[in-house]
């Protein structure tokens, strides 16, 4: 599942808009997967590894603050699958995500 941490939602401040991949899609690595906006700056997330989008949270559509009240639940962004699943040693787990936010 790809979502901005509450570190990241805290830096951007209030989100205003988010535009997400239709779900079916394919993002290569490095490619952007969504683009996030807020009363101080327009982020992009991208793909760390090569992926194929699962399922998209439509609601942010029209509640995109829903990043800001529940960055890490109800705020998600897009379900993901590995185009690859060997790929997944090279990411970090939440551990190691929240150390480095440090």
């Amino acid at each position: 599942m790809a979502l901005l941490g509450d570190h990241a939602q805290n830096e951007l401040g209030d989100i205003t808009f988010v535009e997400l991949p239709e779900a079916g899609s394919d993002v290569a690595a490095g490619e952007v997967l969504c683009t996030v906006e807020s009363v101080k700056a327009v982020a992009e997330v991208y793909a760390p590894i090569a992926l194929k989008v699962a399922a998209v949270n439509d609601a942010l559509e029209d509640a995109p603050e829903t990043i800001n009240e529940d960055a890490e639940g109800k705020g998600w962004m897009v379900q993901v699958e590995p185009a690859d699943p060997a790929d997944l040693d090279q990411m970090m787990d939440a551990d190691a995500y929240a150390e480095m936010e440090k």
